[in-house]
């Protein structure tokens, strides 16, 4: 088969790299976890995080961006280069496809088009 594995990521923290296998990526306390497992820790005040792939879920207490496609995500500002098949709880977002499930946020910005239900203060569509 050919492409990339749903299950291998590749995550970028302040211009390194760190490539991992699994489904869920949550970066909290000065860690990240993948699929419960830490695989790296945080170091700096100022924190610059990429993920390149697919997953289930992604949580994080610091901004993000995702290329790629998620189902869950949890967050504070978010950008995502892709479609979200689940929900988003996050105070801002700017996402560049679809989004098919709920969206809880204070402000968001969509390029495609939402299947769900939008609780938002501020919505803005391209």
């Amino acid at each position: 088969m050919f492409g990339r594995k749903k299950n291998k990521n590749t995550i970028e923290i302040n211009g390194r790299t760190i490539n991992v296998s699994g489904n869920n990526i949550r970066i909290a306390n000065n860690h990240v976890y993948v699929d419960g497992k830490i695989v790296d820790n945080l170091n700096g005040h100022s924190i610059k995080i990429v993920v390149e792939g697919t997953v289930e879920n992604l949580e994080t207490e610091y901004d993000v961006e995702l290329n790629g496609n998620c189902k869950n995500i949890t967050c504070d500002i978010l950008t995502v280069n892709g479609n979200v098949n689940g929900d988003i709880d996050a105070n801002c977002i700017n996402v560049s496809g679809d989004i098919h499930g709920n969206v809880d946020v204070v402000s968001m910005n969509i390029d495609g088009n939402i299947y769900g239900s939008v609780h938002a203060e501020t919505i803005s569509k391209d």
